[in-house]
């Protein structure tokens, strides 16, 4: 017991800052874009689920994709289930967007601009991400096995609704939109 709690301290306690050039790094390799991250942190909830916020992100879209960058974002916070970790088959239970475009594009062939450790693997995705939250966001998904485009249109405040690889109505992610004043 004196061991977790030790662990979580140094969890809550540590300037993950420390680790964002080499994490920058190590994603422009893998990926062969420019990735600039201005902040990172991480926080844990009461279940020991790690949050991780990364503020500033800017990541340059796949060469073979649309111009504009895969994500330019004020704020990302992506929380995962500690258990899918431990299991090494992560899930996103929730990531937020915040002032942020993001640019989801996949091929006929199965390339997706979004995997930036393996941006060539064609196979099944091996991050799930459960549900979405966009903040004065704007996303966009282009399938090109798909056609045309699908734009989300902006949602009602109040009424969430679910938003398709074929553009509306499917089980999953769920896709919520807020806005916030600014202070």
């Amino acid at each position: 017991m004196a061991i977790g709690l030790a662990l979580v301290a140094q969890v809550v306690a540590f300037d993950w800052n420390l680790l964002r050039p080499r994490l920058e790094q190590y994603l422009a390799e893998k990926s062969h874009r420019s990735v600039r991250i201005g902040d990172l942190q991480v926080s844990l909830s009461a279940s020991l689920d790690p949050t991780l916020r990364l503020r500033r992100v800017r990541i340059d879209n796949a060469a073979w994709a649309d111009a504009r960058p895969f994500i330019d974002a004020g704020e990302l916070r992506a929380t995962f289930l500690l258990s899918s970790l431990i299991d090494r088959r992560p899930v996103i239970s929730r990531l937020v967007l915040i002032d942020a475009d993001v640019d989801f594009e996949r091929r006929a062939d199965g390339l997706r601009n979004w995997r930036l450790i393996r941006p060539e693997d064609r196979g099944p995705t091996r991050v799930r991400l459960m549900s979405i939250e966009a903040i004065r966001s704007k996303i966009r998904f282009a399938h090109r096995g798909l056609e045309p485009t699908c734009r989300r249109p902006p949602l009602p405040s109040k009424v969430p609704r679910r938003l398709s690889r074929r553009g509306y109505c499917s089980k999953a992610p769920t896709v919520r939109r807020r806005s916030l004043a600014r202070s």
